[in-house]
């Protein structure tokens, strides 16, 4: 396994953003698990990848209930209705790196002029 393309993060890096990139999720649950990261938010592009609703809510709690951000296809069934989680965000391909910014500023409440992002 060679390991993640670097240049995936590098706009979300540009933008001041610390990144650790997995290949598939089941490396970022043991990541998690193992305390290698202690992130603000995960980022899940689930296309291609064979993922439940139960991989998201153990990803959540795994991360000390922070947010994940999921970018799928409008018709993936992950996406079906079921139970509510509110701390799943949702981004419909095709997106943009600039639409994925502009949500994870977003969800940690970094697009408002007052946020310690501008204040630095």
């Amino acid at each position: 396994m060679e390991g993640p393309d670097p240049s995936r993060g590098a706009q979300l890096k540009e933008e001041g953003f610390l990144t650790f990139l997995v290949e598939e999720v089941p490396d970022a649950l043991k990541a998690l698990k193992a305390g290698q990261v202690h992130p603000s938010l995960v980022i899940l592009d689930i296309l291609n990848q064979d993922v439940d609703t139960s991989v998201l809510d153990e990803l959540h709690t795994e991360g000390g209930s922070i947010p994940v951000l999921v970018c799928s296809g409008a018709m993936d069934p992950i996406l079906s209705p079921g139970k509510p989680r509110a701390f799943i965000h949702l981004l419909h391909r095709p997106v943009s790196i600039e639409a994925i910014i502009h949500k994870v500023k977003q969800v940690l409440h970094l697009d408002k002029p007052d946020s310690f992002l501008y204040n630095e």
